[in-house]
């Protein structure tokens, strides 16, 4: 218990890490925000949203012109003393609007694989690019005891 407990506070650190760069590169401040974290048998997952990543006009206007936007996550689990992560996790979602047939790709790729959707709206596109559902962040078997944080 005492390893997942560790481990949450590491996810939540590299969770607080990816939108604080956001937010600076925004020159905007970071809202607080729900992190669901789960341990499943075999892996560490999250589940959170940021949808401040795209500024509601900016990104439709984006899109709406058949340009490609992409949103890229990644987190390193390190050991305690150890100069190479234990675990490498990335998940990455693409979205444009695909102008002569009228509706928004939407591709996730992550360690399960690529999944395409086609979807009515902008909203939806950028709803979905901007939300992590169950993002693996590491094996449990990865996980010795001990100390780990995420970057």
């Amino acid at each position: 218990m005492r390893r997942l407990w560790i481990t949450a506070h590491a996810v939540f650190a590299v969770l607080l890490i990816l939108l604080t760069t956001i937010g600076l590169a925004e020159a905007q401040s970071v809202p607080q925000r729900r992190v669901r974290l789960e341990r499943s048998s075999t892996s560490l997952l999250v589940s959170t949203q940021f949808p401040e990543l795209f500024d509601a006009q900016t990104a439709r206007a984006k899109l709406d012109n058949g340009l490609k936007n992409t949103v890229v996550v990644r987190a390193n689990t390190w050991a305690e003393g150890k100069n190479q992560p234990v675990a490498v996790a990335g998940w990455t979602c693409r979205t444009f609007f695909e102008v002569w047939e009228d509706y928004y790709e939407v591709r996730i790729e992550d360690h399960t694989g690529l999944r395409t959707a086609r979807v009515s709206s902008a909203n939806e596109a950028i709803a979905r690019c901007t939300t992590l559902k169950r993002f693996h962040v590491s094996s449990l078997s990865s996980l010795s005891s001990g100390r780990h944080h995420v970057e």
